[in-house]
């Protein structure tokens, strides 16, 4: 998962999103806190700015630098010491001398980057994706010793797969480690190589202004508007990595696995420069400059917003004409749904039985405060509220 500043915030492996002025947290979907119900929390007196979602487990950072996490944990993916499964935010003590200022998850690892430009992972290893140049799980954030990073400047950006991590740097450079069984590390090599367990550079003849992660593919966009995508193409999700569903969105269904960063062609982008890719589990999106959002990939239950009545696979990126009308913003794609933000108070969209504008938030009226316990186990002491 991959995360940028912005007013608010959307993710959308556990659909949570981030409100503005409190830094509260509304949550939908399967959560233990909260009995499968949509609920909202905050963090007293400390805003949260950011969230990262993994599978079944959540990190939240707030304006101060502090981590909390919470969810399951069979691999230590919370970074609390322990393998237990946490079901309220709890602070990740060993992170609290710095100010953390980026946070991804995979899924069932982490990453965090400080104000010193440090990277911290922990969770599973199995495949590398620490970054630790072993296959270790680590259940509290370890940092990543001689990182090639230093040499390219401060890291800017995040991001998470299945079993394999990126970091982008300001200069423009892509590093890259963990698995490469579907070729999506695009570092060239054969996907006989199945793990990279250290921060490995990305050949790529351009600056690199966005990353994202996916399941077993990735994507990055350049500075001259350029997409490129890797690894597995099932259901054509690539425009790069495994192709089987045309999630690499490089318009050939018999390729299946591109282990290289692969152009996509700006004439399928209406000639037009991408700023923003988004990479889920088998299926990619685009956002243009102009503003308008191309989907590829797997279609299956409407995650390619052209709310078509088929699930026949999209092997080339294809303009969602139910936006043509608005300006989008940003997009975020999960295992089987995507989230898309649009200019404020532009919400006339094609969209049949849907409502044209969409509701508002529920207030925070009612606030449950959760006692103060000291142990490994809780929020150590740290106040937040929930509502039920």
């Amino acid at each position: 998962m991959t995360h940028q500043e912005a007013p608010w915030h959307l993710s959308t492996m556990a659909s949570i999103l981030r409100g503005t002025d409190s830094g509260a947290v509304y949550t939908f979907g399967k959560t233990r806190f909260a009995d499968n119900k949509p609920s909202q929390f905050f963090i007293k007196n400390d805003p949260i700015i950011d969230i990262a979602c993994g599978d079944e487990f959540t990190i939240v950072l707030c304006q101060n630098g502090r981590l909390f996490s919470f969810g399951s944990n069979e691999y230590g993916q919370l970074g609390l010491g322990h393998k237990k499964t946490v079901n309220r935010p709890s602070c990740i003590k060993t992170l609290k001398p710095f100010k953390v200022k980026l946070i991804a998850c995979g899924r069932s690892h982490s990453i965090a980057v400080n104000e010193y430009n440090h990277i911290y992972t922990f969770g599973n290893n199995s495949d590398g994706q620490l970054g630790q140049s072993n296959t270790i799980d680590k259940d509290i954030p370890t940092k990543i010793e001689d990182s090639p990073t230093k040499s390219n400047g401060k890291i800017i950006q995040v991001s998470a797969g299945s079993n394999h991590s990126a970091v982008l740097t300001e200069k423009g450079r892509l590093y890259i480690w963990g698995s490469n069984t579907e070729g999506q590390l695009g570092l060239s090599i054969d996907t006989k190589v199945e793990k990279i367990t250290a921060p490995t550079m990305v050949a790529v003849p351009e600056k690199i202004i966005h990353i994202s992660c996916g399941y077993y593919h990735s994507g990055f966009v350049t500075e001259n508007g350029n997409a490129y995508t890797f690894g597995e193409n099932e259901n054509g999700k690539l425009a790069c990595g495994l192709n089987e569903n045309g999630q690499l969105g490089i318009g050939d269904e018999n390729i299946k696995v591109v282990s290289e960063p692969v152009i996509i062609n700006k004439n399928i982008f209406e000639n037009s420069d991408i700023m923003n890719v988004s990479c889920g589990e088998r299926h990619t999106a685009f956002v243009t400059k102009t503003g308008k959002l191309f989907t590829c990939g797997d279609s299956k239950y409407g995650k390619l917003c052209n709310l078509s009545e088929t699930n026949d696979s999209e092997f080339s990126p294809k303009l969602v004409s139910q936006f043509e009308n608005v300006k989008v913003c940003g997009v975020s794609c999960g295992g089987c749904h995507t989230i898309v933000s649009i200019q404020k108070n532009n919400f006339q969209l094609k969209l049949d039985n849907i409502p044209s504008k969409l509701p508002a938030l529920p207030p925070m009226s009612k606030k449950i405060e959760i006692p103060n316990i000291e142990d490994n186990f809780t929020n150590g002491g740290e106040e937040w509220f929930i509502e039920r």
